[in-house]
């Protein structure tokens, strides 16, 4: 099938798609092993004492545990296709504008063919060099891939702005050939905010939901705990619905730098917590 633009942006999608699934996936393997592990101390009991076999809790533990040792290599895997399709377009879309600036300067060829048949005509009837009439600045030579052409300052024939926009393509597409896909990306706002500029984004190679969970875990704890404890002196909820974080992200080329959570007032009239991350976090491979 030929690689085009649309099956490449295509694929992009595809791949984004799936990385996404691949996350929301995980988050419900963890939470089967979190239910699991919740059984396993009644489990081994019962089975000391006799009273059963060990086997249901741990089995279901085990299980989850691989699937998501899976789920993380998968996510790997549809993000560095992803990376690929992102080049491809890349590619595709350079093509598509090398293709047009190839149409265009045939349509120059063959406009000047015209243009100097029908110069050719006026010198013959008037027996004097014609240079097309314009009031606008003096008489200047300008170089073009075909040859020089007289034009006055200021004009610009239709043939020229042909060969002007076929090489204004061929530096896009040339640029194009060259690009490698984004890997920086920023937002702020809440948890479900920046997921959706994430999504918003499938052309640029931000964290995957996996890692941006895994630096959230840690760059949340100490805020969330200072946090915790003033929500529990005032006799308030401290839990994973109360808590809302405003989170600013700064991801550059794998890792977050200058990234906080700001952990949001413990009551009305509060002063917000602002945590610098305690480290900067490598991009999971």
């Amino acid at each position: 099938m030929k690689n085009t633009a649309a099956v490449s942006r295509a694929e992009v999608d595809k791949y984004a798609a799936a990385e996404r699934d691949l996350c929301e996936t995980h988050a419900e393997a963890l939470a089967a092993i979190a239910d699991s592990e919740a059984g396993l101390g009644d489990e081994a009991l019962r089975a000391v004492l006799g009273e059963a076999m060990p086997g249901r809790a741990a089995k279901a533990a085990s299980e989850a545990g691989y699937l998501i040792i899976g789920i993380e290599q998968a996510v790997g895997v549809a993000r560095e296709r992803r990376a690929a399709a992102i080049t491809a377009l890349h590619r595709a879309q350079a093509a598509e504008k090398r293709a047009e600036a190839v149409a265009l300067r045939a349509d120059a060829a063959e406009r000047r063919k015209t243009t100097d048949k029908l110069l050719d005509q006026l010198r013959t009837f008037e027996g004097v060099e014609y240079e097309p009439k314009s009031s606008v600045g003096p008489l200047r030579t300008q170089a073009t891939a075909m040859g020089p052409v007289v034009v006055r300052a200021g004009d610009e024939t239709i043939t020229l702005a042909t060969l002007r926009r076929a090489a204004e393509l061929e530096a896009e597409a040339t640029q194009l050939e060259r690009q490698e896909p984004a890997r920086n990306f920023g937002a702020v706002g809440t948890l479900a905010e920046i997921l959706a500029a994430l999504a918003a984004e499938p052309l640029t190679l931000g964290p995957s939901p996996l890692e941006l969970a895994w630096w959230i875990a840690e760059a949340e704890a100490a805020p969330r705990a200072k946090w915790s404890r003033a929500r529990r002196q005032m006799g308030l909820a401290d839990d994973d619905e109360a808590w809302c974080p405003h989170i600013q992200i700064a991801y550059r080329a794998g890792s977050f730098s200058g990234s906080v959570v700001t952990a949001p007032p413990a009551a009305v009239g509060r002063t917000e917590d602002v945590v610098p991350v305690p480290a900067v976090l490598e991009r999971a491979s």
